[in-house]
């Protein structure tokens, strides 16, 4: 049911379902990202929200961008077919991006995040949601692509940017990408009389930031059915995934390969470590000691397939980590941090470290234990299909939708 457009609608090709078996719901969906099954986190997640949706009995209609610039490399995958969502091609030239660069440094002062306020993609939201009773807003980007709808609106934060990330430096690149991330988020929660949020760490920040917003909480819903659990115990394997440049991640890449695993090889001398994602071979990280540093892989579940234990010693982040969840999904069991566990469920297959000499400690011991880690594998991917499968998690959604008019 997908299609890329120049810019333009689709038109009417969603088919309507019922909600509560007499009443067509209607809900239009703003999607910053791609919903792929093997894209980004974000896009992992969009494609497990319209299912759940629809298998909610809503009738569904989305929006997401394709933004491609001269120079970078791009995925020629394209959303699942049972999708109803509409992709909007926004493919500009490296001049043309330049130019946009220049005149959006003074926009982004009233519009911070605004890139996706772009006429073709509000031309193609309008469409989907001139018939829609809600305007679900995935992800801070979009939501000022919610101005001026005449229907009521909801916008889903996943993470918050001041609680991430330290600006640095005045000045400098990374100053100026927090300080309008950090207002984007400041602002349009603001403005907003719903919000959407995932975890419990973001839902207090939120209401925090906007006391007259209303805060609901959700499950972040993932399709779990499609990762596969081991049928047997595996090799002591640990491994972390994820983008490495992002700051939260890169600094969990360091802190395991240089400080933690040497101590945990020493300890288990059959155990190894892989390393993978976007920017990781790229961090000079030491390969020694069964160590792999695998770069970017084309699939987040074969490589769920060859470890036995997600090592995700992060020290700062808010929001769901949806490697976690993968992982669980997987049938491989998570030793993080408090902040590596914001949003997941509580699991014998998610073990949560106070300090990372505890962690380290607590892996040694069960890479020691294979058959354990197969154990609680297995109890971490009954606990997140209980609670992240995409019809369940986006239940509580029914609810919250008719409660905004």
């Amino acid at each position: 049911m997908s299609a890329i457009l120049d810019g333009g609608a689709l038109g009417h090709g969603w088919r309507p379902v019922m909600w509560n078996s007499s009443v067509v719901m209607s809900v239009a969906v703003a999607l910053a990202q791609l919903p792929l099954l093997e894209g980004n986190a974000p896009g992992r997640c969009g494609v497990a929200l319209l299912r759940g949706l629809h298998a909610n009995g809503l009738d569904v209609r989305a929006v997401a961008p394709v933004r491609r610039f001269a120079g970078v490399e791009v995925s020629d995958e394209l959303p699942p077919e049972d999708l109803p969502v509409e992709l909007i091609r926004l493919e500009h030239s490296a001049e043309t991006h330049r130019v946009m660069r220049l005149r959006g440094l003074a926009s982004r002062v009233h519009r911070p995040r605004g890139e996706l306020a772009d006429p073709r993609y509000l031309r193609a939201l309008g469409v989907a949601a001139s018939g829609a009773d809600v305007l679900h807003l995935e992800e801070t980007e979009t939501g000022w692509a919610g101005r001026g709808a005449a229907v009521p609106q909801i916008l889903h934060v996943h993470y918050l940017t001041r609680l991430d990330r330290d600006a640095g430096p005045l000045g400098r690149r990374a100053w100026r990408e927090v300080t309008e991330f950090a207002a984007a988020e400041r602002r349009l929660s603001r403005r907003a009389a719903h919000l959407l949020a995932s975890s419990p760490v973001v839902a207090a920040e939120l209401r925090r930031l906007a006391p007259r917003a209303t805060v609901h909480e959700f499950a972040m819903p993932l399709d779990v059915r499609t990762y596969g659990a081991p049928a047997t115990a595996r090799a002591p394997v640990a491994g972390l995934i994820g983008t490495a440049t992002w700051g939260p991640t890169r600094s969990a890449m360091t802190e395991l390969v240089n400080r933690i695993w040497p101590q945990v090889a020493g300890s288990v001398p059959d155990a190894g470590l892989l390393v993978a994602g976007r920017g990781s071979e790229t961090l000079g990280l030491d390969g020694t000691g069964r160590v792999r540093i695998c770069g970017q892989v084309p699939s987040a579940r074969d490589f769920f397939a060859q470890i036995a234990l997600l090592l995700f010693p992060l020290s700062r982040g808010s929001g769901v980590k949806v490697k976690v969840l993968e992982a669980m999904a997987s049938g491989v069991p998570v030793l993080t941090t408090p902040a590596g566990a914001d949003g997941a469920p509580r699991s014998d297959g998610l073990l949560v470290a106070p300090d990372m000499t505890s962690l380290r400690d607590r892996a040694i011991d069960l890479l020691r234990r294979p058959h354990e880690l197969w154990a609680r594998g297995q109890a971490a991917r009954a606990d997140v299909l209980c609670r992240h499968e995409p019809a369940v998690a986006t239940a509580p959604l029914l609810d919250i939708y008719s409660s905004l008019g």
